[in-house]
């Protein structure tokens, strides 16, 4: 991974459990794929009964079911969760992050959700659809009154006018994007937080977002608790009362995942607002990017945003196809896998056009 070698690990590979372990010494990492071991995680037991001991050693673990993880390895507090698709941002946060103070407190699990103490207003720049709308319910749902802007040229001109206490600006944007942006606003407001966001998120742009006058660079798709932490640096946060609601009838599909949607947004008229925007950007994916040069700086735009819908509705399968599609070079590998993904956008717009007729 090139977070892990711009940080200076070292990688040495285990492809079977059956192998030697080779020799760890502190400070080391360890980085397990979970789905590797399904039928047979004594491979990760034993890695734990060798290892975990040593505080200055980090064991992670990438996986797709959280809960079976929490009840395993929850009381650990040297090994951490990432799920797939693997969130950059969130690898980031782990390798970055004061992990003696982590370790000390052993906390549990937080499962109420947290919201402001007092209303705060925040600008949200953002020209992706979907990406807006989930971003606006999550920031309300936590207390903020929030004012959207579609572009970064809009966005300096709401900023010149009003007055925020925090702003949230996409990187990638059209008119105007979020680096130039920011770097407008700073030439007359230098308090305001300024919150970059993007799917992106290697030193290089972090390092390019911190020379544009942002306060912090969050990766896409959002994570809850590094939103929680970024907005607790400058708001005080109180637990809010638990909601619990009984998901039932949840039908299961092969991309579509209404169960992460139900619980991550907690409404079901919100969540059929978000697919309904969804079908409105991609309903007509045939049609609409069957002509698309696929080297053309328009093709890599739509794939990027593509990209962060996928994302944040966690339709996982999609999303590394994208993944995937944006790394290849070859042009030819490229179109076809292109193909792919309008085939598979395709057939989730069938699965979303079925959840949106049910009552």
């Amino acid at each position: 991974m090139d977070i892990l070698k711009k940080k200076g690990y070292q990688e040495t590979i285990c492809y079977s459990h059956v192998e030697e372990l080779p020799e760890i010494r502190k400070d080391n990492l360890i980085l397990i794929d979970w789905e590797s071991y399904a039928d047979n995680y004594q491979f990760i037991q034993l890695i734990i009964q060798r290892y975990s001991q040593d505080n200055d050693i980090s064991i992670l673990i990438s996986e797709y079911e959280k809960t079976r993880f929490n009840s395993i390895f929850l009381s650990l507090s040297n090994i951490h969760y990432l799920p797939k698709p693997l969130i950059p941002n969130l690898l980031y946060s782990i390798l970055t992050g004061d992990r003696t103070k982590e370790k000390s407190q052993k906390k549990p699990a937080q499962t109420n959700k947290l919201i402001l103490e007092e209303t705060q207003s925040a600008l949200l720049v953002e020209d992706n659809e979907t990406n807006l709308l989930i971003a606006i319910h999550l920031l309300e749902k936590i207390g903020f009154q929030v004012d959207v802007a579609v572009n970064g040229f809009e966005g300096v001109n709401k900023v010149i006018k009003n007055n925020y206490d925090i702003i949230f600006m996409d990187i990638q944007m059209p008119v105007m994007d979020g680096h130039e942006a920011a770097k407008k606003i700073r030439e007359f407001n230098t308090y305001t937080p300024i919150i970059g966001m993007s799917a992106s998120v290697s030193d290089e742009d972090i390092k390019n977002s911190n020379k544009a006058g942002f306060n912090y660079h969050l990766g896409k798709p959002l994570v809850i608790k590094e939103l929680y932490d970024i907005i607790s640096r400058y708001f005080p946060l109180k637990q809010d009362q638990p909601n619990i609601k009984e998901m039932s009838g949840v039908e299961s599909y092969k991309y579509l995942n209404i169960k992460y949607l139900d619980e991550i947004l907690n409404s079901k008229e919100f969540t059929k607002e978000l697919l309904s925007s969804f079908i409105d950007q991609y309903g007509k994916i045939e049609d609409d990017w069957k002509d698309i040069n696929i080297n053309s700086e328009n093709a890599k735009m739509k794939i990027h945003s593509l990209k962060g819908v996928l994302g944040n509705i966690q339709i996982k399968e999609i999303y590394n196809m994208v993944v995937n599609l944006e790394r290849e070079a070859d042009a030819t590998i490229k179109e076809k896998l292109l193909s792919a993904v309008i085939v598979a956008v395709t057939d989730l717009n069938e699965e979303i056009k079925r959840e949106l007729t049910k009552e």
